[in-house]
């Protein structure tokens, strides 16, 4: 029994086809299965308050009509929204966005270090609600408590040592006054170092040890269908 030639250019055409498949498919999957584990490890090494992380960690499928082996890529990582995941990835230094000093909230500000920081005290909205900004005219001292007191009896915030206060407290008897402040925002650093501490990486390399596996398994699902 013969077989025509055309008929064998036929069964490598359809296993070549077969093939580019399987890589398109092994690429997908680890894309795929790199986010999911990328995002498990931010939640393991992170402190993660809402969804905003695991949803600007994303992964780009290589199209299913790709015929270049060498075409044949599949993407995954972190939208520029979320650009201070790279820094955490790779280590690095953060700076502000505007201005010169970070705006470093504090757990007091939050609630708790889990909590995100409440609508109406982001610093957009504390900024146009602080005293302290206006030349000072009085000894510092004087500028401290007269800053403190109007803070208190409008509800506004106090800028003190290149910090933001919120007055909990003022009391004058005679010539004693006292005043209770609790720090909410830390503005003493133009920046911060970020260590390295990856969570994408250990993500991808697990999936680059399982390459052959996968390709293994999508191969033998399209050849002899398991």
């Amino acid at each position: 029994m013969t077989v025509s030639l055309e008929t064998i250019g036929k069964i490598f055409k359809d296993a070549e086809k077969k093939c580019i498949k399987a890589c398109i498919n092994t690429v997908n999957i680890q894309a795929a299965s790199s986010r999911k584990e990328g995002i498990e490890n931010t939640k393991k090494n992170f402190t993660i308050r809402n969804q905003f992380t695991e949803k600007n960690i994303v992964f780009t499928q290589c199209p299913q009509n790709v015929t270049n082996i060498n075409q044949i890529q599949s993407e995954v990582g972190a939208t520029k929204r979320a650009d201070y995941l790279e820094r955490l990835e790779e280590g690095g230094t953060r700076k502000p966005k505007k201005g010169k000093q970070l705006a470093i909230p504090t757990t007091l500000l939050r609630g708790s270090n889990e909590s995100l920081i409440p609508r109406d005290k982001h610093m957009t909205k504390i900024r146009s609600q602080t005293v302290g900004k206006k030349k000072k005219t009085r000894s510092r001292k004087s500028n401290i408590v007269a800053e403190a007191y109007i803070a208190n009896k409008h509800g506004l915030f106090f800028r003190h040592n290149k910090s933001i206060y919120q007055v909990t407290s003022f009391t004058k008897s005679g010539d004693n006054i006292k005043f209770d402040k609790k720090l909410i925002y830390n503005m003493k650093f133009s920046e911060t170092k970020t260590p390295a501490k990856p969570w994408l990486k250990p993500a991808t390399d697990q999936q680059a040890k399982e390459a052959q596996q996968i390709y293994n398994y999508q191969l033998d699902k399209l050849f002899i269908g398991v």
